[in-house]
């Protein structure tokens, strides 16, 4: 060992501005690569390449897209308004704009065609078979009492025959009895709906949401990165379109992948620069001169940066 160290300081005293030059030239190359470090905490990437549950994983995200969901709420800074119309417009043309984006599998707005197709075709008609509960049966006899079923025509012909008939119809045909009223009056405090135009809307009117449904996985930052940007230009565009002012905030999913990396990344930066710091006070007090400290700080960081 001792030879060969004397072999290599040889060298290096022949040709010392050679091995300089040789050293900077291949220290500024490895930067190049250097700067393409990142944290990566994506699930799919994480998983060996090849493998079975990788690539399932990765076929369900491109299908499906992830877990979690994206809430993106949006508020009128003025409180109530007196017409919730360009409140809903707004979330409507929100879920549109996002809707197109490669980063969200799907936007909400409110309910859909397929949704109420679905209840309409396959939940209503068979609600007598999927009620439960204490009293239940009880509560099915009486609302097929005669007395009651001539109520229950009499209540349906009235709303049939008002502005909302057209929107009632579809719902007294696949649920005669009534019974999903109580199903969606149970859900509607977990979710409130505009009863005229399905959107999501609170109980006051002064806020409508959106719900997206990612096309990464949850905990990949890059993915909240880019889903933060898109919704950044979708709300502008929005704001653009509505002649009022309106306040955007969004949460879940990968947003708090991208946000909980940015502080991570900035506490790496702080630790480093504070050990750093220190290390070169050490190195001067040590040496007593800041040439030779210098030196090996520079050969230290060229090492770094080539490893």
């Amino acid at each position: 060992m001792r030879r060969f160290s004397s072999l290599l300081a040889s060298a290096v005293c022949r040709r010392p501005r050679l091995l300089l030059a040789v050293t900077v030239l291949l220290t500024i190359a490895a930067f190049l690569p250097a700067f393409r470090f990142r944290l990566e905490t994506d699930l799919a990437a994480l998983l060996p390449e090849g493998s079975p549950g990788a690539e399932d994983y990765r076929l369900f995200l491109e299908t499906f897209g992830g877990f979690e969901k994206v809430f993106v709420i949006i508020r009128s800074p003025s409180g109530r308004l007196e017409d919730p119309a360009p409140l809903i417009g707004a979330a409507e043309r929100l879920a549109e704009i996002l809707g197109r984006s490669p980063e969200v599998a799907e936007a909400r707005s409110g309910l859909t065609e397929e949704d109420e197709r679905f209840f309409l075709t396959y939940v209503a008609p068979r609600l007598p078979l999927l009620v439960d509960g204490q009293g239940w049966k009880e509560d099915l006899a009486r609302r097929l009492e005669p007395a009651a079923i001539h109520d229950r025509v009499a209540q349906m012909r009235q709303a049939l025959r008002g502005p909302a008939g057209s929107v009632a119809a579809p719902f007294f045909a696949a649920d005669p009895l009534g019974l999903s009223e109580g199903l969606l009056d149970a859900a509607a405090p977990a979710l409130p709906i505009d009863p005229l135009t399905g959107s999501f809307l609170s109980r006051r009117g002064d806020a409508a949401l959106v719900i997206l449904t990612p096309a990464r996985a949850e905990i990949d930052p890059a993915g909240g990165r880019a889903l933060l940007a898109d919704l950044e230009r979708a709300y502008a565009e929005v704001r653009r379109g509505t002649g009022i002012p309106l306040d955007f905030k969004a949460v879940g999913g990968p947003l708090y992948a991208a946000q909980d990396e940015a502080l991570l990344r900035g506490d790496l930066t702080r630790t480093a620069t504070a050990s750093g710091l220190g290390v070169i006070v050490l190195l001067l007090l040590g040496f007593g001169g800041a040439f030779i400290p210098l030196v090996i700080l520079a050969s230290v960081l060229a090492g770094l940066v080539w490893t």
